[in-house]
């Protein structure tokens, strides 16, 4: 039986209240508070990136994945941003990307603010005399703001990129069909629920959506500086799941510590960066892009600027609002551990070639003697990544030739355009004094490159 848009559009409302409405649970709602949260924290994997010259703060970085992803995945998730940790790392922060647990039924937003919370307590014992400053993205910038709520003696220094701060409007609008797109359409049916679930931590919050919604509790949140998406070249929303009014919904409730800043959709041919969330170019056409390269890289330069300023310092600008609890409290500190020194890699020549193929040439070597480096490659262009090539190179080792395959709808694009934008990231890994390892960016290249 054939049903109409209008028909459909109903059921789906319909079905999707009925799965997923409010939640009805009689208890109270709380604050959640570091006494509540903290025996859920365990120690996750951090990626350490670190400042260029003197180290002026450190950046704790939580990256987004719908609460949802967790471990290797979200640096995965994250690794679109390096341009924006560069940039960091110039302005001599340190960032520290962190992970934590993925989805685990009830309670897996407060165990995952938990671990972010563990994460800054060691940023903190390691560089006890740092300020310290948080970012998320996306889901992540939620789970920060939250973070910075429940510890502002770590960090009441806030920015917030393409972040749902407020719960009550980001719900229905993440659950609208959007454009033709079938995963959509299946959200709208079971994402109610799954919110519910994720957020709600019995038994002390069952009604989580209300309980971690920073909205909720503004006079809590420090200083934030929000990044969000604004309008396509068509005019039309930008962002599919968060939209232009969060950022504006914080400001109106505490304008007196709250910056806002917009980063629009660059339009088919024009230069774009990737940020928070990959952006529509127009209602119909579905192809994910960026940013307007020139405005988003004035926007974080801005960020990257007011968190030098802001960064909260040793001991806190405002106090913890209950006393530090912490699952390892028995452990004596050990004081800062050492930095590793960050190894050293170069790609060989100035230019990116083109083959016959339709292939990117990149030619590499690890100029380290003590450490070998390993490469992760990737090409962006008509919008789209390349898939990454990743490979290892011994320490003090040769030159290594590495080719890149572009797909079909890539190299149609360079062959009208004759330029294709490059985006080239190494990583190398070093140990650490305790036995761990610790990640370097070692550069990052964006070039053009004329096709030959």
């Amino acid at each position: 039986m054939t049903r109409s848009p209008r028909r459909l559009l109903t059921l789906v409302a319909l079905t999707g209240a009925a799965i997923g409405g409010p939640a009805t649970a009689a208890h109270a709602w709380e604050r959640p508070t570091w006494a509540d949260l903290a025996p859920l924290a365990t120690e996750q994997p951090v990626q350490t990136h670190q400042a260029i010259g003197e180290q002026k703060a450190i950046m704790i970085a939580v990256p987004g994945g719908g609460w949802g992803a967790g471990g290797d995945e979200l640096f995965r998730l994250y690794s679109y941003l390096d341009w924006w940790t560069t940039m960091l790392q110039e302005h001599g922060i340190t960032v520290d990307v962190v992970g934590h647990r993925g989805h685990s039924g009830n309670g897996t937003v407060a165990r995952q603010i938990a671990d972010i919370v563990n994460a800054m307590e060691r940023a903190r014992k390691r560089a006890p005399g740092t300020p310290i400053c948080i970012y998320g993205l996306s889901s992540g910038g939620q789970l920060a703001v939250m973070s910075s709520m429940i510890r502002p003696d770590l960090a009441d220094c806030v920015i917030a990129d393409g972040a749902p701060m407020d719960l009550d409007r980001w719900l229905p609008h993440a659950t609208q069909l959007h454009g033709l797109r079938l995963e959509d359409f299946v959200a709208s049916f079971f994402y109610p629920s799954a919110a519910n679930e994720r957020f709600d931590y019995p038994p002390k919050f069952p009604e989580g959506l209300k309980s971690f919604d920073p909205a909720r509790q503004a006079d809590r949140i420090g200083r934030l500086f929000t990044i969000n998406a604004g309008r396509n070249p068509d005019g039309s929303e930008s962002d599919d799941t968060v939209g232009s009014q969060q950022g504006e919904l914080m400001r109106r409730r505490i304008p007196d510590r709250t910056i806002v800043r917009y980063v629009h959709a660059a339009a088919d041919g024009e230069p774009a960066l990737s940020t928070a969330h990959l952006l529509y170019s127009s209602y119909l056409d579905l192809t994910r892009g960026g940013a307007k390269e020139q405005e988003a890289r004035k926007v974080y330069e801005e960020a990257a600027r007011w968190a030098v300023q802001n960064a909260t310092p040793p001991g806190g600008r405002r106090a913890a609002t209950t006393p530090s609890v912490t699952p390892d409290a028995r452990t004596p500190d050990a004081g800062p551990t050492p930095v590793a020194p960050a190894p050293r890699a170069k790609v060989v020549g100035r230019t990116l070639r083109l083959d016959s193929r339709g292939r990117i040439r990149v030619r590499l070597r690890c100029t380290d003697a003590t450490t070998a480096c390993r490469f992760a490659l990737r090409v962006r262009a008509a919008g789209g990544w390349s898939r990454t090539v990743t490979t290892r190179l011994g320490k003090g080792s040769a030159s290594r030739q590495v080719l890149i395959a572009l797909s079909a709808k890539q190299r149609r694009a360079v062959a009208r355009s004759g330029r294709v934008r490059a985006d080239l990231r190494a990583i190398a890994v070093a140990p650490r004094p305790d036995g761990s390892q610790q990640l370097h960016r070692i550069f990052l290249t964006r070039a053009a490159t004329k096709a030959r």
